[in-house]
């Protein structure tokens, strides 16, 4: 019997026994812990920059839906100059990125300015909707060859994928995700959930997390709550600071809980106050949660970077994530140090996707560890379909180590906080766009199409249909967690 499991359901039931005797709202075992001790800091903090915070919720409506969310700014020009602001932040982006020195440069400032001058005197929504969706095109080509490059990757984001961010943002991108995996799941007999929820589990006696289906990845639960913590908090607060700034009512604060399990935490603006405000206050309020997680995102990397500054690379590299259809699932593991393949040294990441890449399909690959030598058997990577090309599916980084006598276990406690903060708030930054209810982006999507000439009998067509399709792709993606379900089920028994 697994005596861990045991305890956590001992203390689920006693916690929710005592949810229930306090009479806090409930849904099954779904409660609503509200307070109202947080309402006056989100007073303090709405009130200290009014003007920044509307610029950032009118910045986040065009990162999440590109072009788009810059048409729909378009119709508040009268009222608000920040799709201006918008636009000259990702031309100057556009400057530092493409300008091929500092005359070209000069000159496509100025154009830049230009562009935005005449857009602001002609208002036209078409015209706000091009320029916004090619500067985001632009924008969105160089910044994610960075993030590739930086990650070690030598994929390359099609152009297609660019133009469709830059014109119509987040939710297409990630809806094509779920048909992807969907395609795998029903014709290519992919056991790979494309979607799958966190929960509680043990391993090698400690207590985490981990995401079924997925069995690599594992975060040590203090790691965890601190992620979780960020990430609800921040989100939460960026709603309500919101609300405050154009004066909407705040009823509550609270957490949601599954049982004594916290899922979620809200802020509870007045519905019917919110609701006859005018369609930019409501938006602002509805985008301003995913924005704050993409900031949290921008701070969660920043903070790796400058960790990454008190450690030095030795040779080697280290295996992070072994992928489910690796076939070195069972001889190599997680925190392994690679440090030669076949006789040919491997010094760090990108070594080690070098000297790969000259191994043949169908032989056995000597890899050499800190922990010894290995046999593994080299595949064709699944994932390329015209032509054999060598694969161990493994994901690795430079193997780090402490510089001046500096502890590695804080430093590694840091390196892996910052770096799990900085993936739960992203996924949660562009899931939280999705069209779906509860998510926000349903919401945003509604007030997109209430400006534009629309009918609102057409309008709720357009959403329930968005809706739909991606509730059906979700449930697609989650079909192989009812075999994980049963095959753990029958584990137990």
């Amino acid at each position: 019997m697994d005596y861990n499991l045991l305890v956590f359901l001992v203390l689920f039931v006693a916690g929710t026994a005592v949810l229930l005797r306090s009479r806090q709202e409930r849904y099954f075992v779904v409660f609503m812990v509200r307070t109202k001790y947080f309402i006056p800091l989100i007073d303090f903090i709405a009130r200290l920059a009014p003007g920044l915070w509307k610029f950032l919720a009118d910045l986040s409506v065009v990162v999440s839906f590109g072009g788009l969310g810059a048409a729909y700014l378009s119709k508040y020009r009268g009222l608000s100059r920040n799709l201006d602001y918008v636009l000259f932040l990702f031309g100057a982006f556009v400057v530092v990125f493409w300008s091929q020195g500092l005359l070209s440069a000069v000159l496509l400032l100025i154009l830049l300015l230009i562009c935005i001058k005449l857009l602001a005197d002609i208002r036209m929504a078409l015209a706000d909707y091009i320029f916004a969706s090619f500067l985001i095109t632009l924008v969105f080509i160089k910044f994610a060859a960075i993030v590739l490059a930086v990650m070690g990757s030598s994929v390359h984001v099609p152009l297609y994928i660019d133009a469709v961010y830059g014109g119509v943002g987040i939710p297409p991108l990630i809806i094509g995700l779920f048909v992807e995996s969907a395609d795998k799941i029903l014709f290519a007999g992919s056991n790979m959930p494309g979607v799958s929820p966190i929960v509680p589990t043990v391993r090698d006696g400690q207590w985490g997390v981990t995401t079924p289906g997925y069995a690599d990845i594992f975060v040590p639960i203090s790691i965890a709550v601190i992620a979780f913590a960020v990430l609800l908090v921040c989100h939460e607060f960026a709603h309500g600071v919101l609300a405050r700034v154009h004066g909407i009512k705040l009823k509550s604060t609270g957490l949601l809980t599954l049982g004594i399990i916290p899922i979620g935490a809200f802020v509870e603006p007045d519905d019917k106050e919110l609701e006859k405000r005018p369609s930019i206050e409501k938006m602002r309020v509805f985008s301003a949660g995913s924005f704050a997680n993409l900031i949290v995102c921008a701070v969660a990397a920043l903070g790796m970077v400058s960790v990454s500054l008190f450690l030095v690379s030795s040779d080697g590299a280290k295996v992070v994530a072994i992928l489910p259809n690796s076939s070195a699932y069972g001889i190599l593991y997680n925190d392994t140090v690679i440090t030669a393949i076949n006789g040919d040294p491997v010094t760090g990441a990108s070594s080690y996707v070098s000297v790969v890449s000259n191994l043949t399909v169908g032989s056995m690959a000597n890899v050499t560890t800190t922990n010894g030598s290995f046999l593994v058997p080299i595949i064709s990577n699944p994932e390329v379909k015209k032509e054999a090309s060598p694969y161990i599916g493994l994901e690795v980084a430079n193997d780090l180590r402490p510089a001046n006598g500096l502890s590695i276990g804080m430093l590694d406690f840091l390196l892996k906080t910052f770096f799990w903060t900085l993936l739960f708030n992203f996924n949660v930054a562009l899931v939280n766009v999705l069209p779906i209810a509860p998510f926000d982006g349903w919401r945003m999507l509604k007030e997109i199409l209430s400006v534009f000439n629309v009918s609102q009998e057409t309008s709720k067509r357009i959403v329930y249909a968005i809706v739909s399709v991606s509730l059906l792709l979700i449930i697609v993606n989650a079909l192989p967690l009812v075999t994980i379900f049963f095959d753990y089920m029958r584990s137990l028994l």
